[in-house]
């Protein structure tokens, strides 16, 4: 093969980023175990213009299907047993990008705000998730807790499953099933939070919001929602929706 389509080049760019975030591979891993310079593996993953062999071998190393950016896309498409089995067709709904809202791990009333995109991977036959969470500490510096994971949906339950697994850490976000037309999603985040001296498990509400079609999220929504802020109320009422209508606590007063 001479040449890749633009079009089809980007797409298969973006499924070997995808791939590359969920099997935590380096780019130097690339490059080592596929016998290319590193400058040629990093022009790649940036959408420069490569020789397609090494497009080719770079989806192969990582499992990516390259024929398949060929092929005409079905909507038969079915998600593995260990995910659910859910049909491309009853989720494709939930394909696109939202803000993702959560309570801050403070004393403080303040909430975050940041980005999640969800999308069909051919790589594991399933809905995929990358959650692009980054924010700065005192000095400026950025912190980037960004994650990505597969989403599990259970045909008994209906309840959508977007799992994070890092290293032996997991991060669970299990939300109920978007209802139509309101674009939101209700649910809970487990998590764990850094308290200096030791790590506590930690849980939020949290509620995303599904971006219309078309749109793109703004950047400046992203970060810290204080409570002074116009944006705040809204969250807030929402986020206090997901605890009292879509999440069971067991808390129990004190006697």
């Amino acid at each position: 093969m001479s040449t890749i389509p633009t079009e089809v080049a980007s797409q298969i760019t973006a499924a070997i980023n995808r791939a590359i975030m969920m099997k935590g591979i380096t780019q130097l891993m690339i490059a080592h175990d596929t016998g290319y310079d590193p400058k040629t593996i990093r022009k790649m993953i940036n959408g420069q213009s490569v020789h397609p062999q090494t497009i080719i071998d770079t989806c192969e190393y990582l499992g990516v299907d390259f024929e398949s950016f060929f092929e005409q896309k079905s909507d038969a498409r079915v998600a593995d047993d260990e995910y659910g089995a859910y049909n491309y067709a009853s989720v494709q709904e939930y394909l696109g990008d939202y803000y993702l809202y959560r309570r801050k791990f403070d004393p403080h009333m303040t909430c975050v705000c940041s980005a999640v995109k969800i999308f069909w991977s051919d790589v594991v036959n399933a809905l995929a998730f990358h959650h692009d969470n980054k924010s700065s500490d005192a000095s400026g510096a950025t912190i980037d807790h960004s994650q990505a994971g597969l989403i599990h949906i259970s045909p008994m339950i209906g309840l959508i499953h977007m799992v994070t697994i890092a290293k032996g850490a997991v991060r669970l976000i299990t939300l109920h099933r978007m209802r139509f037309p309101e674009n939101f999603l209700y649910g809970v985040l487990l998590t764990q939070s850094d308290e200096k001296l030791y790590w506590k498990p930690s849980v939020s509400p949290v509620v995303m919001e599904k971006v219309a079609v078309g749109g793109i999220p703004s950047a400046s929504a992203f970060g810290v929602v204080a409570e002074k802020s116009e944006r705040y109320a809204g969250i807030a009422n929402r986020l206090a929706l997901a605890e009292k209508q879509f999440v069971n606590f067991a808390v129990h007063a004190a006697p």
